[in-house]
């Protein structure tokens, strides 16, 4: 997992903005959502869910977006988003 925090972040930032366009979220707010257990989705469930429930719909640096704070959080989210980034590039 090569790139500063601050490019980690950015990469993060950059493809929810994406998502969000794609799935026409327009508007977010502040808040953390209450999310069901990431288990049922295999080995990276709760990161999943942190990004799919709680990113994509909260303004970024409030809620579960302050979650990237943590360097084990932040490194984690970074690997599932390459990994999504690199599934939508080859499709």
């Amino acid at each position: 997992m090569s790139g500063s925090p601050e490019e980690k972040r950015k990469t993060i930032s950059t493809y929810v903005q994406s998502e969000r366009k794609r799935a026409g979220i327009y508007a977010c707010d502040r808040i953390v959502k209450i999310e069901g257990s990431g288990y049922a989705r295999g080995s990276n469930g709760d990161i999943e869910s942190l990004i799919d429930v709680q990113l994509l719909t909260t303004e970024e640096g409030f809620g579960s977006w302050t979650e990237l704070d943590n360097p084990e959080v932040l490194n984690l989210v970074f690997d599932v988003v390459q990994k999504r980034i690199a599934w939508q590039q080859a499709r």
